[in-house]
């Protein structure tokens, strides 16, 4: 685990090659062990599997596989996995060891198509194992053969249970092998980002799972085509309608009214100074500062005496040194200039007439400059919205960050339809 250095501020260290090596092993020799304590459970303990009927196996399989898939392009931590709501179907009616082939499918074919790593993988596999035989465990005694009797109001309640209880193990096992064991993490600081922040997504695609299991009981076949058409179309179809496009492309106001929104709204800001953020990048290089009528989002008085100050302080210095008009420093800098200072030069690294540089390389030149020229919090709010959505992978182009360019309301489509990504 890295080591914190507090000489300018506080940062994480990133532990050298060899611990990461040694922390996969780790996490890769544990996945392994589990599996294979895994097996007898599933030959002997486990409640019965069956393997019929075979469309129902093979569609629950390709829904899992397209998932996956069909939605690589979508990076949203908050999400609906199909392949989840498919094993939790496969646990209702084929049993655990269907349950968790058909799971661990996407993931083998990301192993094999993307070239995953092993220890991910390994650590994958057992978690989906874990969970679908820890579902079949609470499902099976409290819900009848759903293919040939109806069931009750009790037996669609343990389902719900069941996939809450998958939803957990499957947690508990990936985060404490890859993200404890493997990364050196802190495990409720890891629970609280992908456990609790995606509950409302976790409650929908159980509600889905539990839907779909009484669709499927009543009108066969046809209610998986429902539940795909529900989940898998968006997965495909929202990546060909929000194909990234290049910062490069935008001129320098426009990449900061970009960036500052994205700022803006990893901080959490309100919408009012989310709107004085908007307007201010197109007069921070006026002088005097004289917004046009025409083009403020909001007309009042007090919009207007933000948006000047917001233009008036953002060369100011986090700490206080040749800043610009020099009167203020630190917290006393408006929040508003200081996300407007990180998007101006994060604009000026990438947009139209700049170097052009991944947002990887920008980062690296914010976060040198992050306490002397720049608000630490407002250079980490940069670097979670490339993290957030894998802006900063291994690409020679910066894409413009979807939240602040998506049309009206199609963000929340977008993070509601997003599979979780599965560990490595």
């Amino acid at each position: 685990m890295g080591k914190w250095d507090t000489a300018v501020h506080p940062r994480l260290v990133a532990p050298d090659g060899s611990q990461k090596s040694q922390g996969r092993r780790r996490a890769a020799v544990a996945a392994g062990g589990l599996l294979f304590c895994l097996l007898p459970a599933f030959a002997f303990a486990a409640p019965a599997s069956r393997w019929a009927p075979l469309e129902l196996v093979g569609a629950l399989a390709a829904i899992a596989v397209i998932s996956y898939f069909g939605a690589a392009a979508l990076k949203s931590t908050k999400a609906l996995d199909a392949a989840f709501i498919a094993s939790l179907l496969a646990v209702v009616f084929l049993g655990p060891i269907p349950a968790a082939l058909i799971w661990i499918a996407s993931e083998l074919g990301a192993f094999a198509a993307q070239g995953r790593r092993l220890d991910a993988f390994a650590v994958n596999a057992a978690s989906f194992a874990s969970a679908a035989l820890a579902g079949a465990f609470v499902i099976s005694p409290l819900v009848p053969d759903m293919l040939h009797a109806q069931a009750g109001a009790p037996a669609y309640t343990a389902i719900a249970i069941g996939g809450l209880v998958m939803i957990v193990v499957n947690f508990l096992v990936a985060s404490l092998l890859f993200d404890v064991l493997g990364a050196g993490n802190r495990f409720l600081s890891v629970a609280r980002r992908e456990l609790l922040d995606p509950a409302p997504a976790t409650l929908t695609m159980i509600a889905i799972g539990t839907a779909t299991t009484y669709a499927y009981a009543e009108i066969g076949i046809l209610a998986l085509a429902l539940f795909a058409g529900l989940v898998l179309v968006p997965q495909i179809v929202l990546p060909i309608l929000l194909q990234p496009r290049p910062v490069s492309a935008l001129s320098h106001g426009q990449a900061v009214e970009l960036y500052g929104e994205a700022i803006g709204e990893a901080l959490k800001l309100k919408r009012r100074d989310c709107l004085v953020l908007k307007d201010a990048a197109q007069f921070i290089h006026e002088r005097p500062l004289c917004p046009r009528d025409g083009t403020l989002s909001d007309l009042s008085d007090g919009h207007r005496l933000a948006l000047v100050e917001a233009v008036l302080y953002y060369r100011e210095r986090w700490d206080g040194h040749d800043g610009v008009p020099g009167a203020v420093a630190g917290d006393m800098i408006p929040l508003t200039s200081r996300v407007l200072a990180v998007a101006d030069s994060w604009s000026r690294l990438t947009s139209k007439d700049s170097p052009h540089l991944t947002h990887s390389q920008a980062m690296n030149q914010l976060e040198a400059r992050a306490g002397m020229h720049f608000d630490p919090k407002v250079v980490a709010a940069a670097m979670k919205v490339v993290e957030g959505e894998r802006l900063g992978l291994e690409s020679p182009i910066a894409y413009q960050p979807r939240r602040a360019r998506s049309v009206p309301g199609l963000t929340r489509v977008l993070d509601a339809f997003t599979p979780v990504p599965s560990r490595g």
